[in-house]
This record gives structure tokens, sequence and C-alpha cells, in this order.
């Protein structure tokens, strides 16, 4: 019992010490922030769970990720030889109406073209029953499809689209619901082999872009121009440096050349896509 009362406390002792411990827990509770508070009515936008701001390309937003509700929805495809964009605008009733735009660009084996499709039809838990009315190299063809609409991915006959916001994708012209797409152009310098004053390019085109070949040349020159091509389908524009429409829509041209800068030759598919050979000569 002596080894035990060895450790023994004084009461007067043990009650400063209770003392101190129940302060120094105030203190802390006090520092901790975790002191009780008031009851607070729950406003609904407590910390955390702010009201979320809408933005207006995004896409709808449904409890189920397979579930839709009524709104405008946009795809895009970007692969190495096929590019496109799809609009869907989904009704209450699950009816629905949209476009797709897609351009095929097969330099391997020298294969280019672009359609547009026009789709109606209905929704059906994740299947789109669709009527496509297809445009393709000034052809119009009628089928009944089945795509799969499921996630953020739309899958077509051929190909699989991924969901994006619309405001990604080119706008809309006003009134049509066709979607407005400015003409895609590439550009290439003339050049002329040393000691001679002409050149020919060989080079094809696809339905919806044009080729633009630029040079430099001196008022008062003579530029003859010719493109030709297999299916007759081919013209150009050539637009002087201060941007005057020079020819449109020509298959041969000779000018004299009204002032010094860059000439512009545009060339373009009058029907589908277009292999062209263009002739350039300046005198």
């Amino acid at each position: 019992m002596m080894a035990f009362n060895r450790f023994a406390m004084p009461l007067g002792d043990r009650r400063s010490l209770t003392l101190a411990a129940t302060a120094l827990t105030v203190l802390l509770s006090a520092c901790s922030g975790s002191s009780p508070s008031p009851d607070v009515p729950d406003s609904g936008n407590s910390a955390g769970s702010s009201a979320p701001v809408t933005d207006p390309g995004a896409p709808p937003v449904a409890d189920n990720a397979n579930e839709r509700v009524a709104g405008n929805y946009c795809y895009q495809l970007e692969e190495d030889t096929i590019s496109g964009t799809a609009r869907i605008q989904l009704e209450p009733d699950s009816s629905l109406t949209g476009h797709l735009a897609a351009v095929i660009q097969d330099n391997v084996n020298n294969y280019y073209t672009s359609y547009r499709q026009t789709l109606t039809g209905q929704l059906t838990g994740t299947q789109l029953q669709l009527a496509v009315v297809t445009d393709i190299e000034n052809s119009v063809q009628d089928s009944v499809e089945t795509w799969t609409w499921e996630g953020d991915r739309l899958e077509t006959e051929n190909e699989v689209y991924t969901q994006v916001d619309c405001a990604q994708l080119p706008p809309v012209a006003d009134g049509s619901g066709e979607i407005d797409f400015e003409p895609i152009t590439r550009e290439f310098p003339v050049q002329f082999a040393p000691g001679t004053s002409s050149t020919v390019v060989e080079n094809a085109v696809i339905r919806g872009e044009r080729d633009v070949y630029v040079l430099a040349a001196r008022a008062n020159q003579i530029m003859t121009l010719s493109v030709s091509a297999l299916e007759d389908n081919a013209r150009m524009d050539v637009e002087s440096p201060s941007g005057a429409l020079l020819e449109q829509e020509a298959s041969q041209s000779r000018i004299t050349l009204p002032e010094t800068g860059t000439y512009r030759i545009s060339v373009g598919g009058t029907r589908g896509n277009a292999s062209y050979s263009l002739a350039i000569e300046i005198r």
C-alpha cells in the first residue's frame, strides 16, 4: 500500500488539475470552431451545393447517362480520313430532327468526297429510328437507318461521333436549320522553274473546298490561265491584289494585269470532287 500511496495526489491538487483541464478544453473548442452553434434553417444553398451555372452551349443534363431530356445535342468526329459534325434537336415527345455533315479525304487511295444528311425520326431507349436524306456529289439518296445514342456517343451505321459543346461547332444559318459552313481553302504558292515563266499544277479538290494559288506579278503583264478536269467540273476565280474579281467560274482566261502585287487563283469543283490540271503563264 505504501507503493500506491507514493503516487496519490492531494485532493486540492486534483481539483486544480480538473479545473485546468476544463479551461483547456473550452479554449481548444473556441480555436477549432467546433463550439455548438444555433440551428440555422437550411436555405438549400449551403456551401459546396451552390446553384449550377448554365452554359448555353452545353448539352441538357439528365439524371441517367442514357436518359435524354428535350434540347439540342452536338457531336463531332475527327479521324485520319474523315471529319464531321452532327446536331440533333430532341423534342419532349422523343421525336427529333437533325443534320450531319462529313468530309472524307483518303490521300492514300486518292479518294475525296463530302456529304450532308438531314435527319428526322424517333428516339426509343437508346435507339434512333431515322429517315435519312443524304446529299452527296450532286446526288440525293433516301434511307431508313437505326443509330445508337448512348452516353456521350452517337453511333451511325458507319462511324462513332463524340458529344461536344454546341458552341464548338460552326454556327447555324438563321431560319434554315442547316449547318452553315465556310468553304475550306488550301493555299499554295506558285513557283516557276528557273528561266521559265509558266507551270502546270496537278491537284484534286473535294466538294465544298477551294484550292488557292498565289503569285506575284507586275502591272501590264499578261497572265494566261487554263483549268481542265476529266469530268469538266473544275472552274477558277481570279482576284487582284486590291481584291477585285477579274474572272469568275472560268475554265480559260487571258488577263492584262491591272496592278502590281499578289494575285490569287481559286480553283473549285462545280459538281462533286474534281481532279484537275491548272496551267499558269506570265508574260
